[in-house]
């Protein structure tokens, strides 16, 4: 499956209206975002929490937004650089 056309209301179709599997929709693209911005989520549980909890509520109030441009768009809310 191609996750990065996707709204937040298709990828809840395409991953059969299950959490687990939008949370695996939702890990790949942000992996996606971190590597192409040279950031890293830092290694606390909170961090990814909020992330999460961005990504829900901008979903909720428009499902018919792209899902990748609302991952980066948190993930880089509560991201450092990484220096290579």
């Amino acid at each position: 499956m191609q996750a990065l056309p996707l709204t937040c209301a298709q990828a809840w179709v395409a991953a059969h209206r299950s959490y687990p599997e939008v949370i695996a929709i939702v890990t790949t693209l942000a992996k996606v975002s971190l590597a192409n911005r040279d950031l890293a989520i830092p290694n606390d549980r909170e961090a990814g929490l909020e992330a999460g909890r961005g990504i829900a509520a901008d979903c909720k109030a428009d499902p018919n937004a792209l899902l990748f441009a609302i991952v980066d768009k948190h993930v880089r809310r509560v991201a450092e650089t990484t220096i290579r």
